[in-house]
């Protein structure tokens, strides 16, 4: 099946495990805004971003998101988002406010999605945010790689999501995210 969302279309498999869905939309990154302000918003200390590998950047496959590698484990679960000094910091922000903070260990990755406005302080799953981080992580590593990326732990809502970056000349060229189905809901639609 092919999803056509307003942007390039996205390839939907069903596997007998879960659902597969692959883009092929270019990767866009620009540096994020002041570090200062950003360790702010998500209530972390400047010295709990790590820079080593990169620095906070926002990245987007048509939807953009601030993604940021954090130094230690343990500073995963302290993170908070602070929308309260989001307007006074200036923020960095998106389209859709989120910010991905991570931790690496080899090709897991444990992840929070911060939203800083809109109600819903963080997200326990977001496949959109885990193929941005997985198509960066191509980029600067300069490979293709498969990631385990576990999100939600940290507010008892563990979800766990396996992704694929193909990568040719350290440029990611196709992008897939796989989890568990869990069925919400059912409809129709008529065209």
């Amino acid at each position: 099946m092919i999803l056509g969302l307003g942007i390039d279309p996205i390839l939907v498999t069903v596997t007998g495990s879960g659902t597969r869905f692959t883009t092929r939309v270019p990767l866009a990154t620009a540096r994020a805004q002041s570090m200062s302000a950003l360790a702010t918003c998500i209530g972390l200390p400047v010295e709990a971003i790590r820079t080593d590998h990169h620095a906070p950047i926002t990245g987007g496959l048509d939807t953009d998101f601030v993604l940021v590698e954090l130094a230690v484990q343990t500073i995963v679960a302290k993170a908070r988002s602070r929308a309260d000094t989001f307007w006074e910091t200036e923020c960095p922000g998106t389209g859709r406010l989120a910010t991905l903070i991570y931790i690496r260990d080899g090709f897991d990755i444990r992840a929070r999605v911060l939203q800083h406005l809109g109600g819903i302080p963080e997200d326990p799953a977001t496949g959109s945010t885990a193929a941005v981080l997985t198509a960066y992580r191509g980029q600067i590593d300069g490979l293709s790689a498969t990631f385990h990326i576990t999100q939600g732990a940290e507010m008892s809502r563990p979800s766990k999501v396996t992704t694929e970056v193909a990568a040719e000349n350290a440029v990611p060229t196709a992008v897939s995210v796989e989890g568990q189905d869990i069925r919400i809901m059912e409809g129709g639609l008529t065209l």
